[in-house]
């Protein structure tokens, strides 16, 4: 009404930032290209690098790696011409997440530990929780259990330090996850059950999805097939609402 356009961008992208958070990636999409020309001609490059940044998340979360990889190094140089470390450590754990995604383990680690040493120089607790967190995704992958699980552990901490429930959640489903692994049955379904509830909180569908089906996996190797179809179909549609 008052023609602020910087106000009316900054509420844009938090809408969008909402959307996301939810998994509604569509409204997210449309938020953020709403948000950017106006941060453009108001010339706010870091607003505008926060909206291709986030144009990047909803890439890689429908698996396009080059367009994901592209918006993160647009959105990273813009970070750095403005001096955003908070951003630019975001674009950099990122682009280890793209590289992680194609089992480039060695990058992986590498942007990990960069945008680490980043978010402890700005005494950031939750990108220092997000990046051992990601280390952690790196030493499961490397089937390296006990690493994973203290790197999971280390961000958990940090996470409840903070009040972030999400990455409290996606957390306890990667300590649930190496329980699987190792048959310990019950500690993996306790983990389940305890990341579920926040996963719905927060309205992470995929983070909901992929406890259900944990559960269902649980189920299928005691040969309760019964219960593990019923897990699984529980879970498809959500699958198929977050794409």
């Amino acid at each position: 009404k008052v023609g602020d356009l910087l106000g009316e961008a900054n509420c844009i992208h938090r809408l969008g930032n909402i959307a996301l958070y939810r998994s509604d990636h569509e409204t997210a999409r449309a938020r953020f290209k709403e948000a950017l020309p106006l941060y453009r001609k108001v010339e706010c490059l870091l607003g505008e690098a926060n909206c291709i940044h986030g144009l990047g998340v909803i890439a890689i979360r429908r698996s396009d790696h080059e367009t994901a990889r592209a918006r993160y190094e647009e959105a990273l140089l813009l970070s750095r011409n403005v001096g955003a470390l908070q951003g630019e450590a975001n674009c950099i754990l990122s682009l280890g997440e793209i590289a992680l995604q194609r089992s480039d383990q060695e990058a992986a680690r590498a942007r990990y530990e960069e945008a680490l040493l980043l978010c402890r120089k700005m005494g950031d607790p939750l990108g220092e929780a997000n990046c051992i967190r990601s280390l952690g995704d790196i030493a499961l992958q490397r089937s390296d259990r006990e690493t994973a699980r203290a790197r999971y552990e280390e961000a958990l901490a940090l996470y409840r330090k903070v009040g972030d429930l999400l990455g409290e959640a996606n957390c306890i489903h990667c300590l649930a996850v190496i329980s699987l692994y190792r048959t310990d049955y019950e500690t993996a379904f306790a983990r389940y059950i305890e990341a579920l509830p926040l996963y719905r909180k927060v309205g992470d569908l995929l983070g909901e999805a992929n406890c259900i089906k944990g559960l269902g996996d649980i189920a299928r190797r005691c040969s309760a097939h019964q219960t593990a179809c019923s897990r699984y179909n529980e879970a498809l549609p959500l699958y198929r609402d977050v794409g």
